[in-house]
């Protein structure tokens, strides 16, 4: 598999999460991808058109990272993970900076990182996951 099939893959799994995780309808998502690219599927899209739709559910990790980078093949954790991680950091976080963030980190596996790209892809998993419902959690506190 090359890396524009793999990307088309994890925007699309992507895609799948948010469209969940929002609440999306069925409907609604037939409808955005009806009236907004002209599909009636989201694999009928290139991988530019995916990631707007991703955008457009809240997908934080920049394009010109997941185009660049090589998708965990050397057991670390990818730079679209590391985007991903300080888009949901920086977004629900009080203490908006890099210690904050390393402080975050250790808090969930153990150990501060010098640097994030040296984090194992299961930490930057757990690490994303805990993010996740730190954000849910935020959300709740809101209503």
């Amino acid at each position: 598999m090359n890396n524009v099939e793999f990307l088309k893959n994890h925007l699309i799994k992507v895609i799948h999460t948010l469209k969940s995780e929002n609440g999306i309808s069925e409907e609604c998502y037939r409808g955005i991808l009806s009236d907004g690219f002209g599909v009636e599927s989201c694999k009928e899209l290139d991988e530019k058109e995916l990631y707007q739709l991703a955008q457009r559910f809240g997908y934080a990790a920049p394009l010109n990272v997941l185009v660049k980078s090589e998708f965990c093949k050397s057991g670390k954790a990818s730079a679209a993970q590391i985007a991903m991680i300080k888009g949901l950091y920086f977004k629900v976080a009080e203490v908006k900076n890099e210690l904050g963030l390393r402080n975050f980190i250790d808090r969930i596996i153990g150990k501060r990182p010098l640097y994030l790209n040296n984090l194992e892809i299961k930490e930057a998993q757990k690490v994303i996951i805990a993010l996740k419902e730190w954000q849910r959690a935020r959300k709740g506190d809101k209503n």
